[in-house]
């Protein structure tokens, strides 16, 4: 859904504002902006806490927790997403990140190399 989503809109870019109340804004294609989420917690390289709310109003904002450690052969990534009682339709969004979160972070593991 969020990447058909993307695509209908033009996403040109996701950026975030690193730091403790920076943000997470969506920019299209026509230079408009949207923000997705605020940053509750920065604690490079270990761990980083946003609410989350794209398409929806902050007031339905989610929480999504990523946190970073060491591992055999690399870091393990541990992602945790929850607040799914703020939203109306929150048994039916929560269905639709089964795996929203998997193709984000593999994108972002590719990055990282």
């Amino acid at each position: 859904m969020t990447a058909q989503l993307s695509e209908l809109r033009k996403t040109v870019t996701v950026g975030v504002e690193p730091g403790v109340g920076g943000r997470i804004v969506e920019t299209l294609a026509d230079g408009s902006t949207e923000v997705w989420g605020t940053i509750e917690a920065w604690e490079p390289p270990a761990r980083v806490r946003f609410t989350w709310h794209p398409g929806t109003p902050p007031a339905e904002a989610t929480l999504v927790e990523v946190t970073f450690r060491a591992a055999p052969g690399g870091t393990a990534v541990e992602l945790v997403h929850t607040g799914w009682d703020r939203r109306p339709d929150g048994g039916d969004a929560r269905g639709r990140y089964d795996s929203g979160w998997d193709l984000v972070l593999r994108g972002y593991a590719a990055l990282s190399r």
